[in-house]
């Protein structure tokens, strides 16, 4: 016989996400890069919500659409894409 459910905390782990990314226009043909992703579990606390900083210069910061703002890079971190 099972007990009843065991509260869970709306940080806990679940097992649905949602993700969200931001992009920038980079280089002189303005092609998209990574300048944010945002993560927030089924109850919709985040998890993950990051400035990332592209390799090459952004040349839009799209930020009618994006949000982001040159400011926003200076937090931002590089990562390494697989």
């Amino acid at each position: 016989m099972l007990g009843p459910p065991i509260p869970r905390s709306k940080e806990a782990p679940t097992k649905c996400l949602a993700l969200d990314c931001e992009m920038v226009g980079v280089g002189p043909m303005k092609e998209s890069a990574l300048a944010r992703i945002s993560i927030v579990n089924e109850h919709g606390v985040c998890v993950l919500d990051k400035y990332v900083k592209p390799k090459v210069q952004i040349t839009d910061y799209r930020t009618a659409v994006s949000g982001i703002r040159e400011e926003n890079m200076i937090s931002g971190r590089e990562i390494q894409l697989a």
